[in-house]
């Protein structure tokens, strides 16, 4: 494998000319990988093949990993001409040879700086490192890895379809209510619907007719009967009402 490295001040564009192997990237400022509206940077591995093309942005450590039993001959050219040295993160050609050994220890949190000396040194080879295996491994932890986003991308589209199919019940039963009491009940006034949200779905919904026709006796018995259904819905559920609405009938 060509060892880890980045590049400083330029974009790499690769064409593969023989063979198959495995291309490695990390987010820079983020070796996680963090998605998000401000920032998007996934960790990736890939396949790549004979007349394929890939790119690396600049500062993106990677690393091009061929098969034990294949060959892997790719051309790399960079976005700018000169003063782009790519940077080495492992061997005798790493960033870390040139800094101090106390400093490394201190930055891994190591026991001595003999500890590090002796990591840097076991790696004696510059740019090409031997790695046994290492595409198969790669390449099995990349199918892992689209599965296990299938499956949950498949979870949330689940879960948003159950919940889209209970809000269409809730609305179609409150609408069904609603109708049959106006029908039976030309009088009606006041329609006060309270709902509870308990787990993330609609547990409980209560619809509230006043049949009243003085506006005094009206205001009084609105806020009573809105307090009891409140202890009422309290006792019942173990949680206070989410929302509440009140309607007039058409």
């Amino acid at each position: 494998m060509m060892g880890p490295h980045w590049n400083p001040r330029a974009t790499e564009i690769a064409v593969v000319l023989q063979g198959q192997g495995m291309v490695q990237m990390v987010c820079p400022s983020d070796p996680k990988g963090k998605v998000d509206d401000d920032f998007a940077c996934r960790n990736t591995k890939f396949k790549v093949e004979e007349g394929d093309a890939f790119v690396v942005p600049r500062f993106h450590p990677m690393t091009q990993v061929s098969y034990n039993n294949d060959t892997f001959v790719f051309v790399g050219f960079s976005s700018m001409a000169g003063n782009n040295h790519p940077q080495f993160l492992a061997g005798r050609s790493s960033v870390l040879q040139a800094l101090d050994p106390d400093v490394v220890a201190a930055s891994f949190n190591a026991s001595n700086a003999s500890t590090i000396e002796g990591l840097l040194a076991s790696q004696s080879d510059s740019i090409i490192l031997a790695c046994t295996s290492c595409a198969e491994e790669l390449e099995r932890i990349t199918e892992e890895d689209i599965e296990r986003r299938k499956e949950e991308e498949e979870r949330k589209r689940a879960e948003e379809e159950a919940e889209k199919r209970e809000a269409a019940a809730t609305k179609r039963e409150e609408a069904e209510v609603s109708l049959k009491v106006m029908d039976s009940s030309p009088e009606v006034d006041l329609i006060i619907i309270i709902k509870t949200r308990r787990t993330g779905s609609w547990r409980f919904s209560v619809v509230l007719f006043l049949l009243l026709t003085d506006e005094k006796v009206k205001q009084e018995n609105r806020v009573a009967s809105f307090v009891a259904l409140l202890l009422l819905v309290q006792l019942a559920m173990n949680a206070w009402p989410e929302s509440c609405e009140f309607k007039r009938p058409v």
